[in-house]
């Protein structure tokens, strides 16, 4: 019997801190988006709606992981709503880190050649999703009265150098098929 009482009481006093004014203010905090969208779009001649770009960062998640102790890992949407392909390459494809002080710094974008004993410790399946890709397909027209196809994209994951502890001040990504460089810049992302 006495130590149901005590069950009941600890229950009582569990219930209540969920219920009082400390739990609530972490619930509103951590309730809040307080994620940073760096978006870029680019327009190519012919084309009726630009390439998108967009890398979304989680402040406090980029500071406190990494990878090996050696990177961060940022991921990169690449949309093409374009009918043309769009080649893409791990050697002269390039993306740069601005940091808050205006650095440049170089991701990588071919780790297996970069890090090879840290690429040789990655499982294949992971490998295969970390790989950089040679290719964006294009988005098909659409058949005639019928609904405008979703803009083929990709998702390119990209590795920081862990010194990069702050998250960047903007992105700079060249995409040496379209021999064009999009600097991908800040906005605040809507609460949800």
């Amino acid at each position: 019997m006495r130590l149901r009482v005590l069950t009941c009481v600890v229950l009582i006093l569990a219930l209540s801190y969920a219920l009082s004014d400390h739990a609530a203010r972490a619930s509103v905090s951590g309730n809040v988006n307080v994620s940073v969208e760096y978006v870029a779009e680019l327009r190519v001649a012919g084309a009726t709606e630009p390439y998108r770009f967009n890398i979304s960062v989680e402040p406090v998640m980029f500071r406190l992981q990494t990878i090996a102790s050696r990177y961060r890992l940022v991921r990169l949407r690449v949309s093409n709503p374009t009918p043309t392909p769009v080649v893409l390459s791990s050697d002269a494809d390039r993306l740069e880190v601005v940091t808050q002080s205006g650095a440049a710094v170089r991701a990588l974008l071919k780790p297996q050649q970069a890090d090879p004993a840290f690429w040789d410790g990655l499982s294949p399946e992971v490998r295969e999703t970390l790989a950089y890709p040679s290719l964006l397909k294009g988005t098909p027209a659409p058949a005639t009265g019928s609904r405008p196809e979703v803009p083929e994209s990709v998702y390119v994951y990209v590795l920081v150098p862990a010194d990069v502890n702050q998250p960047p001040r903007s992105f700079r990504y060249t995409i040496a098929s379209l021999n064009q460089t999009v600097v991908l810049d800040t906005r605040r992302a809507a609460a949800a």
